[in-house]
């Protein structure tokens, strides 16, 4: 009885499904929980037995920033914000992700032999509207004199919001006045804060 046994050569490394020229790249929301599965890599062998068991790992990550990011980069430039399972190849968030980043990964599939080959995929982080728009201060005053204004600008009140893009534009509005007879308005777009009619202070301060 003979026994065939098998070895890995060079022309046998392993081979990543549906590699593309190009970096194929997904979009994931910020809000995913560390431990959820993003991917699945697969990668085949042509060796047998021993040989054709392998191995993956994020060889090496870089992280650019896009236009409308808001942080400090280098603080976060070096965060391994996800991981791979080795013998599976399952791609899991490995920290709370950060929004407006575009995170190119190199994933390496490599046999017992040391034999290996290397894929990349682009994740990009989409940002979620899940902050609340906080004014600048917790209360506002004006003074203005008493008489008939139209359209007087009395001030800007200003709120921020921490969410990115469309997710951080603020509308302004006063709310339980009867805009009929209350003198005042704001502009929706700016907090700019108007007053327009008459103001008599002995009848009201």
């Amino acid at each position: 009885e003979i026994a065939t046994e098998d070895r890995a050569f060079k022309d046998n490394s392993p081979q990543i499904i549906s590699k593309h020229s190009k970096y194929p790249l997904f979009s994931i929301e910020e809000t995913l929980e560390p431990g959820t599965s993003i991917l699945q890599f697969t990668a085949t062998d042509d060796d047998y037995g021993p040989n054709s068991q392998i191995t993956y790992e994020i060889s090496s990550f870089q992280i650019v920033a896009l236009n409308s990011f808001k942080g400090n980069l280098n603080q976060i430039k070096t965060s391994n914000f996800f991981t791979i399972i080795g013998n599976s190849g399952e791609l899991k968030v490995n920290r709370q992700l950060v929004p407006n980043l575009e995170i190119l990964i190199n994933v390496t599939a490599r046999d017992s032999a040391g034999l290996s080959d290397t894929v990349q995929i682009g994740i990009r982080v989409s940002d979620v509207n899940n902050h609340e728009p906080v004014f600048l201060r917790p209360f506002y005053s004006f003074d203005i004199e008493e008489g008939f204004h139209v359209s007087k600008i009395l001030g800007s009140i200003q709120a921020i919001d921490d969410d990115f893009d469309d997710n951080a534009n603020i509308t302004y509005s006063i709310v339980n006045v009867d805009a009929a007879k209350f003198p005042f308005s704001i502009i929706p777009k700016t907090g700019l804060l108007k007053v327009s009619g008459l103001l008599d202070r002995e009848q009201r301060a």
